[in-house]
């Protein structure tokens, strides 16, 4: 009976394999290959009969005999009623070699249909094949495409049984070792043979060390285990362990992938074609007006490749987008210039309370002071101006008396502009700086005459001037409204009308949120600011009207044409002009969009953009109307929208005449 079976299996198997050199005879006779198609969107009674009919689909989830779980497309065998893991999609398939492609928020889908003819199916092949695309002078390689016939699967997924039992024989290292490898049974029996007042150590507990065991048996119990080691079962386990990765190559021999494979479907009828609807979602790049597709493959019976196909005729993809209605003319924008500025910087340096010396070792006054420093260079650094003045004030927070307090800002200020003083003179005088000359020399309006000591330097003891401020009480109020923690400003805002300022800090204190006031607020009103006067070198007149380049605009164009449309958006937006419109398209903000076109002035380009804006918000009425109007200003709009996706599908739909 067995040997019948056996009979039966070979015949069975020289069928299937004489069946499928006949079919790789016929290929290569007849050079065939897969067919690349656009995916297209045409009526299906303009479609040939001869493909399959659209099914609906299903998703389906297979657990092979290893575990691994495998999701997949699938749809339901009428036969059988099970599910059939095809991935065989849609079957519109558009003869047409080239077609032109939108580009949406810088992207472009480019969607292809694979049709693989049946005679390149069979139980025991596998059908490899890669799209490639060509564009920009690039070659990209997408994922590829799988066919896998049931049988060859079946080879691969038993390849994997066989290396999974052959991994299961191993003994793992944390195996308990005289249970593995010795002859624990031999071991006992002569125990209970010679040692019986020793046997009942088998059932006892107690720890017994290896002196003990050594007095008992007049061996250690290293030597015991090591006289009843199997030692060719370590051997072997050992070898089993060095030849993993050749007993993986002996018995996977094609692995099964997953990276960089889009669609790996088993086919289990291989008696007709099959039609995968493939889409790669393209990144848009500057100058990209074309993309270039193409297919190789090639068929494998287990790992040995028996059939490379010819190429597949190329599809061309025409890159439509809406940058073509940017406008590039450079963009100017006239400016005012004042002859004279007031340029200030504000600084919180702390003193010792009732002092006015400075020290940059209290709290936070070193950074405080280096910034003031850095701030300072930058203005005199400003070779555009003259310093005319420098006016440093100082201000102190409320607590203490009011004549105290004006003293002491007073001294404070002094001391400020003495320190800062004597830091400019000593970078002017020991050359450690590179723009103090030039920036502190000033020319008279009127005769040109400079100002200054017999050395050339600026006088700062004329130059810089003080002011200052008791208590600052107007900040302080405009804070205490501002501030979201205080919960009694009502009282404390009643205290502010008092006329004595002592008056009203001695009612603040009674306030529940005086503490806060005086931590938190109290702070910030003792600060020094400085206010640089200066005007523009060598102008005259008060003010002067010049016409340069809006640099920001230009930067908006600029990233537009890169295709980095939130930056576009972000910088055209303001303008609300053709080029803002059209960033706001590029971004799909299409009734944000819709909204700037209803406001500028009538032109072709303003129309057919309207009509792309309406189209993508379900208006196809509006659409068509605003197309038609966009060729009636001017007719290369027509050629136009015959070449935009979004527009041609409208005029086919509503069969506008053009």
């Amino acid at each position: 009976m067995k040997n019948n079976l056996l009979i039966i299996f070979v015949m069975v198997f020289a069928m299937a394999s004489c069946g499928s050199s006949r079919r790789l005879q016929r290929l290569i006779v007849n050079n065939a290959s897969a067919d690349l198609s656009i995916a297209g969107q045409m009526e299906m009674e303009n479609l040939s009969d001869s493909l399959p009919v659209a099914v609906s689909q299903e998703r389906t989830a297979v657990v092979d005999r290893l575990g691994k779980v495998y999701v997949m497309d699938a749809v339901r065998d009428d036969e059988y009623g099970g599910m059939v893991i095809t991935d065989n999609l849609s079957a519109v398939v558009v003869e047409a070699k080239f077609l032109n492609v939108a580009e949406r928020n810088g992207a472009i889908d480019i969607a292809f249909d694979v049709k693989v003819p049946k005679e390149m199916i069979a139980s025991d092949w596998q059908v490899r094949m890669t799209p490639v695309l060509d564009y920009l002078g690039k070659r990209v390689r997408l994922d590829r495409i799988y066919i896998t016939g049931a049988r060859y699967r079946e080879a691969q997924l038993r390849g994997y049984e066989l290396y999974e039992k052959f991994l299961s024989s191993i003994i793992s290292g944390d195996a308990d070792f005289i249970s593995t490898y010795t002859h624990r049974r031999l071991l006992e029996l002569f125990i209970e043979r010679n040692f019986k007042e020793i046997a009942i150590l088998k059932n006892d507990t107690s720890f017994v060390d290896s002196p003990v065991v050594s007095e008992i048996f007049g061996v250690t119990k290293e030597e015991v285990v090591d006289h009843y080691t199997r030692d060719y079962l370590i051997r072997r386990n050992n070898r089993k362990m060095a030849n993993k990765d050749k007993m993986y190559s002996k018995y996977i021999k094609v692995p099964l992938e997953s990276d960089g494979v889009r669609l790996d479907s088993v086919i289990y009828s291989p008696d007709s074609a099959l039609i995968y609807h493939y889409t790669h979602t393209l990144k848009a790049e500057r100058g990209l007006k074309r993309v270039d597709l193409t297919l190789g493959g090639e068929i494998y019976r287990a790992e040995k490749c028996i059939y490379t196909m010819p190429a597949a005729d190329p599809l061309t993809y025409y890159v439509s987008s809406l940058t073509y209605f940017a406008d590039s003319s450079t963009r100017y924008i006239k400016r005012v210039l004042e002859r004279n500025l007031i340029s200030n910087t504000i600084s919180y340096i702390d003193f010792e309370q009732g002092s006015s010396e400075i020290s940059d070792t209290i709290r936070n006054n070193y950074a405080e002071i280096e910034l003031l420093k850095k701030n300072i260079a930058n203005i005199l650094g400003d070779k555009s101006y003259v310093v005319d003045s420098l006016l440093i004030r100082a201000s102190c927070s409320p607590e203490g008396s009011y004549g105290s307090n004006e003293i002491l800002a007073q001294m404070r200020a002094d001391a400020i502009r003495k320190y800062f003083k004597d830091y400019i003179r000593l970078n002017l005088n020991s050359g450690k700086s590179d723009y103090w000359e030039l920036s502190l020399e000033e020319t008279k309006q009127d005769s040109g005459q400079r100002v200054g000591n017999e050395s050339g330097g600026v006088d700062w003891d004329e130059k810089m001037k003080i002011g200052w401020i008791a208590e600052d009480w107007e900040r302080l109020r405009r804070m205490i409204k501002e501030d979201t923690v205080i919960n009694d400003k009502e009282y404390l805002e009643e205290c502010l009308k008092y006329e004595d300022p002592d008056q009203r800090e001695l009612m603040m204190r009674r306030s529940g949120s005086y503490n806060y006031v005086n931590e938190r607020l109290y702070p910030y009103l003792r600060c020094v600011q400085f206010n640089f006067y200066m005007h523009r070198k060598g102008m005259l007149k008060d003010t002067l009207h010049t016409t340069e380049i809006d640099t920001l605009y230009m930067s908006g164009l600029a990233a537009l044409a890169d295709m980095d449309y939130a930056k576009a958006v972000t910088l055209l937006r303001p303008y609300k002009d053709l080029n803002s419109a059209v960033a706001l398209l590029c971004m799909d903000y299409n009734s944000s969009a819709l909204e700037l076109l209803e406001s500028l002035p009538e032109s072709a380009a303003r129309d057919y953009m309207k009509s792309v804006a309406y189209a993508r918000l379900g208006d196809e009425k509006s659409a068509v109307e605003a197309f038609v109007r966009s060729v009636e200003l001017n007719q290369a709009m027509r050629h136009r929208g015959n070449l935009d996706p979004e527009i041609a599908l409208l005029l086919k739909k509503y069969k506008v005449a053009m």
